[in-house]
């Protein structure tokens, strides 16, 4: 079998490939390491989300892949993992959060007008209100980001 020699384009966009999954993987480092820095207690600062992102993207995680079985996206830091996505290699996609998380308020507020905020809310609630996102490029993005911080960083054995 004879190798196929790469063209220039290919062998360009393979490098960037390659850069970007070395990035998702120091993500998901971090990811692991702050989650176990907030269990012990220690603070966490996050890159690019501000804190009230922060708790309701946490929120949706925790429904997306609860802690009913074994560690669920808490556990394995999602949160953190999408913190250092949107700081590093899908920066692009911070629009789509913004917009996102704009449309999750909306939703919430119309759903649950006497809530103040979506990790407010109950679990069955949570469940309703991301019933409601399902479809959305939004929901596709976050459940995108949530199983890929939660397949690699999620603490084995626990």
């Amino acid at each position: 079998m004879k190798a196929k020699l790469l063209t220039r384009r290919e062998w360009i966009l393979g490098s960037f490939e390659i850069a970007i999954m070395r990035q998702a993987l120091m993500a998901q480092q971090h990811a692991v390491h702050s989650a176990q820095a907030v269990a012990k207690g220690q603070r966490v600062v996050f890159e690019y989300l501000d804190s009230s992102a922060a708790l309701t993207l946490a929120a949706l995680a925790a429904e997306i892949i609860p802690s009913d079985d074994g560690p669920g996206a808490t556990e394995a830091g999602a949160v953190y993992f999408i913190d250092r996505a949107l700081a590093t290699f899908d920066a692009e996609k911070r629009e789509g959060y913004k917009n996102g998380l704009r449309q999750t308020e909306a939703l919430r507020a119309k759903l649950f007008p006497a809530s103040a905020s979506v990790e407010g809310l109950s679990r069955e609630q949570r469940q309703e209100l991301l019933r409601g996102l399902e479809g959305s490029d939004f929901f596709e993005l976050l459940r995108t980001h949530i199983v890929l911080g939660y397949l690699v960083s999620c603490p084995s054995g626990s």
